[in-house]
């Protein structure tokens, strides 16, 4: 998703650059329309830039379940740590138990 928001903002970025070229010769386009114009569109690019926008600050952080989740998984640790401790209530591996 992020690689599709970066493209379509880099080809909108492509689009202002194009129309400003073929749009500085025209006698109808005004200075002023026409910036205002990319002004309005390079404001999109960014919005759509997962960069720009920090949306991919999102993407760098795994996602935190919601806390009901989150307490339902440690109840099950020690749930099977006490299971375990049951199984073996001395250590296998140390010669001290």
């Amino acid at each position: 998703m992020s690689g599709e928001l970066l493209r379509q903002s880099q080809d909108l970025r492509a689009l202002v650059v194009a129309v400003r070229l073929a749009m500085q010769q025209r006698a109808d386009v005004t200075t002023h329309s026409l910036s205002a114009w990319e002004e309005w569109a390079l404001g999109e690019a960014d919005k759509l830039d997962p960069i720009m926008s920090g949306q991919i600050i999102s993407h760098l952080y795994p996602p935190v379940p919601p806390a009901e989740e989150m307490q339902c998984c440690l109840l099950w640790l020690i749930e099977a740590a006490i299971r375990v401790t049951r199984l073996f209530p001395t250590c296998p591996n140390c010669s001290s138990g």
